[in-house]
């Protein structure tokens, strides 16, 4: 599970449930504003309380956050459980959206698409290199925690989701 929020120091407000896209090639891109809903609970596509499912495109199953002011605040999240299966299902993370972050949807081994945080894993068999995987979960500010960096203007994240065809894990 992933909690995501403003950097802005304002109130707990009602949270919403959002569970990654399965395959749909919608990618939609959800604002986290500190006046209306300032947090959602970001799932794998199968939710809280079942493995996520195979087969899961990565080109088909993205999804972005961003803050409805990108000069206030910067999208943090923070993952409280994470699992996937080593070196087949990938959870990948990108500082920016999908305008700012080019070829996110390439889909090659062996690379590390430009402003992708990535994580110490190497490519393997089936995924991209720089992917999440196992219970190590995405963080570039230690501790679980992956935040837009100072250099992105769009205080935005993006999440792209690759799982093979066997093997599903408790996911996040």
């Amino acid at each position: 599970m992933v909690f995501l929020g403003c950097l802005l120091g304002a109130q707990a407000y009602a949270q919403v449930n959002v569970n990654m896209p399965y395959n749909t090639g919608v990618f939609n891109t959800f604002t986290i504003a500190p006046t209306a809903v300032c947090s959602f609970n970001f799932y794998d596509n199968q939710g809280p309380n079942t493995n996520y499912s195979n087969s899961s495109n990565p080109a088909l199953s993205v999804v972005t956050f961003a803050p409805s002011d990108p000069t206030t605040g910067k999208i943090r999240a923070t993952f409280t459980s994470f699992g996937t299966e080593g070196s087949f299902d990938a959870l990948y993370v990108y500082d920016g959206t999908l305008a700012s972050v080019p070829n996110i949807t390439n889909t090659a081994i062996n690379t590390v698409i430009p402003g992708q945080i990535a994580s110490p894993n190497a490519q393997a068999q089936t995924v991209r290199a720089g992917g999440w995987w196992t219970t190590i979960a995405p963080n570039n500010m230690g501790a679980n925690i992956v935040q837009a960096t100072a250099g992105n203007t769009t205080s935005a994240l993006t999440f792209q989701f690759d799982s093979d065809l066997s093997v599903t894990c408790a996911g996040w």
